[in-house]
């Protein structure tokens, strides 16, 4: 009987274990993408700071707004949004057209090439994959400077564009997308 209770023991001590109090935090983090080191003056590279923003892992938080505050620009190359994390732009996010440093990719998976020529496209400027419960919303305008990729895919001779042209935002495979309010 004796090793019946120190198994008993033993076993109550690992549920008790596994029941002890985790605190993590219902309402969502919210990161200011200029407390990540944005500056938002519409001629600053703002990609670092709103990726950085946008990697930040917090253990006690579920889920993340991402905060480009109204009143700044802030220029971006592609920026890759991961699970349960919302992009509220209530500020302008204007693509920051330097081809040559966008990430490359496969094209849609249905297209099967790209439409503009070559095999490979250009990552999108706002892009998931693989996630789930993502927002991108808010009161802004996301801007991806269009005139700079269509002139270049118009004036084919130059050569300028080695890949497709981006989608201004691309989600694949991912599951509870909500896009809302901005402008585009």
């Amino acid at each position: 009987m004796r090793t019946s209770r120190n198994f008993f023991a033993l076993v109550m001590g690992f549920i008790a274990a596994d029941l002890l109090p985790v605190v993590v935090a219902t309402d969502p983090l919210i990161l200011n993408v200029l407390d990540f080191g944005a500056a938002g003056d519409g001629f600053t590279d703002d990609t670092s700071a709103i990726r950085l923003a946008l990697n930040y892992q917090d253990p006690h938080s579920v889920s993340k707004i991402v905060w480009l505050p109204p009143k700044h620009v802030f220029l971006s190359q592609p920026l890759n949004i991961t699970s349960n994390t919302t992009l509220q732009i209530d500020g302008i996010l204007k693509s920051l057209n330097n081809e040559p440093t966008w990430p490359r990719m496969q094209p849609l998976p249905n297209y099967n090439t790209s439409e503009d020529g070559p095999y490979l496209q250009y990552q999108s400027l706002l892009y998931a994959s693989n996630a789930e419960n993502i927002i991108i919303t808010g009161s802004g305008e996301v801007d991806g400077n269009g005139d700079w990729w269509w002139e270049n895919f118009q004036n084919r001779d130059n050569h300028a564009l080695q890949a497709g042209r981006p989608n201004l935002v691309q989600t694949l495979y991912c599951r509870n997308i909500e896009i809302s309010h901005l402008t585009f």
